[in-house]
């Protein structure tokens, strides 16, 4: 165990701050790059890291921010490598402390957005952390960051340097999102924070974008979705020029105050950012050196996500589209044949309108080369999809692959009871983070029995402890068999489902196939007596023995065989529809999407017309587009309504004592949520 790794948690610990701010002021020149002068000028570096030290700092950052390839050339190795040893020299002579080898971003974006692929990225940041380890720092620290692309590229450059140098060192990861708790490519906390504790990083960390109390609302949101430490080092505020000079509005004594907050909700290190100084250092440690470190509990909760969005597998039933996978699509294999990405992008953004919460990504053809032809749909599906992936393989080559490149936390599709399949499968979940489909069946096949299906599950859940892998991260599938070649199989499935259910495991199901092989494929059969219970029955048309599910109410009986509650959304949502029947809308349409959850999002709020921009907010951001943009697509179905579907339009406006008015965006949502009040199909009470 590492020196600082036995300090975590037992006391707080203190970085250092602003190194910039402090250069500047002994003469850094505009344009001239701060790490240069690790070998210019060592001895006012020193001097910066002596006074940090002096000023009660644990944990010095090296000068090497930029110390890449992408902003050095030639000179990053050295300028890295002097800047370990000047802060080494500083803590030796302070007789305490601990060195930071010091990260930021490459200042280039990555692929979809930009020219730097992935893979030269990942080797850029092993380059840099490379020549820092052969100096012998304390912990790599990754700061900065705000793009999720960008981050892990950093994080495996640093984990590769790592094993090549044959050294365990704390990785340190730290990022910087706005006021929405959006990184600059939109990534959010939960997400970001899943992917990197998949990663297997040390501690999570907030730095620079604003001072300290602008950074409050983010730092509940991390404190409330990691268990891992965390630490924050925000600015002394934004930059402002006053009297021609840069200055830092935010004084030493303001500073201290506002951090701590910051320790009543759990933090275990505090620094500094941009214009922070030894002296906002020396009062932060003043006021926060007696207190303790406050204990956090934070729920085990599975969440996978994909570029900007998370989905938390504790929040209902989800749905997987599942067109994303050649059996049985002619077209699809010969797009994958051909490598025609267009068509699979076509595919997965139909799927996602459709309403899919998560894509099952399948390129499983014998002719193939599965492992690049898998990497290459990720990635072209990632770059018009936000919504995650379940990356879909028997090939341990290709998952690996897949996994690499996949920006965000997937969902892994699958591991089984049988060793050799658990054997090539856990180390890369290990390695690269996930949750995962684990299937009831071992060498033996499909158990027959509720209770040899559970035994399968057991033993999955043992093993991926073995390399910690948590039993909330894996999703059991009781595997639906078709009730044409047997029909007592979803009987027992559901059985299994629900004895998971009870012992606290998650689970996911291939509803679909339990009608293969019938001959009328849209509706969903099952079989048998004692299954199903009042959740189930509202939503179920019985003939005999057999039962149908409508495709309309599948979620209804998810939530009905997990004993989740009905949401007030369902049942916005059957109104919408029933409403876009009558206007004579087609479903999908995005734009009746819009006003579904505009709806939603009425419904929930207490006021009228008063709410609209704040509804509207509501929508654009979980579409992560602007408000205008939501207002205006919005206003065009209103406008469409009048020329499309005059009769059943002009039937509601007088329904609705409309009749002869403009109708705005609030105008329609306010009556509409009159609607579902007055009709009682939401009631303030249940909300």
């Amino acid at each position: 165990m590492n020196e600082i790794d036995k300090e975590l948690g037992k006391r707080l610990l203190y970085f250092d701050g602003g190194m910039g701010t402090l250069l500047q002021g002994m003469g850094l020149s505009g344009g001239e790059r701060p790490e240069t002068w690790n070998l210019s000028h060592p001895d006012r570096i020193l001097d910066v890291h002596r006074r940090y030290l002096a000023a009660g700092c644990d944990i010095v950052t090296t000068n090497t921010f930029g110390a890449t390839a992408a902003h050095l050339g030639a000179d990053a190795a050295s300028c890295m490598r002097a800047g370990v040893r000047i802060a080494r020299e500083a803590v030796s002579r302070a007789g305490r402390g601990y060195v930071a080898a010091d990260m930021g971003p490459s200042g280039r974006l990555l692929a979809p957005y930009g020219d730097l692929l992935f893979e030269d990225a990942i080797q850029l940041f092993q380059d840099g952390f490379a020549a820092a380890i052969e100096e012998g720092p304390d912990l790599l620290l990754i700061e900065t960051m705000t793009d999720l692309a960008e981050v892990k590229a950093c994080v495996l450059g640093a984990k590769q340097a790592l094993k090549a140098a044959g050294r365990q060192l704390p990785l340190f990861v730290s990022l910087t999102f706005d006021e929405r708790g959006r990184l600059l490519t939109g990534a959010d906390i939960p997400g970001t924070v899943a992917m990197l504790e998949g990663l297997g990083v040390t501690a999570i960390g907030l730095n620079c974008g604003h001072e300290p109390s602008a950074l409050m609302d983010n730092v509940r949101t991390l404190a409330a979705c990691t268990a891992l430490p965390f630490f924050v080092q925000p600015n002394a505020s934004l930059p402002a020029v006053i009297d021609g000079k840069t200055v830092f509005p935010t004084s030493p004594e303001d500073f201290a105050r506002d951090m701590l907050p910051m320790v009543r909700l759990g933090a275990w290190a505090l620094g500094g950012c941009c214009g922070t100084t030894p002296e906002h250092i020396a009062r932060l440690v003043s006021a926060t050196r007696d207190c303790p470190i406050v204990s956090r509990e934070t729920l085990p909760r599975c969440v996978i996500s994909g570029r900007t969005t998370s989905l938390s597998l504790d929040d209902g039933p989800i749905i997987i589209g599942e067109r994303l996978n050649p059996t049985g699509k002619k077209l699809l294999k010969q797009a994958l044949r051909e490598g025609d990405m267009d068509a699979v992008m076509r595919e997965a953004i139909a799927q996602t309108e459709a309403g899919a919460h998560a894509l099952d990504v399948n390129v499983g053809l014998p002719e193939i080369d599965e492992p690049a032809c898998l990497t290459r749909v990720v990635q072209a599906v990632q770059s018009v999809c936000d919504v995650p992936l379940q990356l879909d393989t028997a090939d341990p080559r290709a998952l690996e692959a897949a996994m690499r490149v996949y920006i965000g936390r997937p969902l892994v599709n699958s591991v089984s009871g049988k060793q050799a399949v658990m054997d090539a499968v856990f180390p890369l979940v290990r390695e690269y983070g996930g949750a995962l489909v684990a299937l009831t069946l071992d060498e033996k096949g499909i158990p027959d029995t509720v209770e040899g299906r559970v035994d399968i599950a057991q033993r999955i859940v043992r093993e991926a402890a073995r390399y910690g892998i948590r039993s909330t991260d894996l999703l059991f599938d009781a595997l639906t068999l078709t009730v044409a070649t047997d029909t007592s199989g979803p009987s027992l499935t559901l059985q299994t489902l629900r004895e998971l259910h009870r012992r606290g495991y998650r689970t996911v199901l291939g509803v679909s196939n339990v009608s293969f092989g019938l001959p009328n494929r849209p509706a969903l059969l099952l079989q048998g007596d004692g299954w199903y219970d009042d959740r189930t029955t509202s939503c179920l048309k019985r003939s005999r023995k057999m039962f149908c599910i409508e495709h309309g109410h599948l979620q209804d009986l998810m939530r009905g065989l997990l004993g989740v509650p009905g949401q007030n959304s369902t049942r916005i949502e059957r109104f919408c529809i029933q409403l876009y029947e009558q206007w004579g809308i087609p479903q999908p349409n995005t734009n009746c999407e819009y006003l579904t959850l505009a709806l939603q999002i009425a419904c929930s709020a207490d006021g009228k017309l008063a709410l609209r921009k704040e509804i509207l907010r509501g929508v654009a951001d979980e579409y992560h587009i602007t408000v205008a943009a939501v207002d205006s697509g919005l206003r065009r179905m209103i406008d469409g309504l009048e020329t499309r579907a005059p009769s059943g339009w002009e039937r509601y406006k007088a329904e609705n004592s409309l009749t002869g008015m403009k109708i705005t965006t609030g105008k329609l949502i306010y009556s509409l949520q009159r609607t579902v009040l007055r009709q009682g199909i939401v009631k303030r009470e249940h909300l």
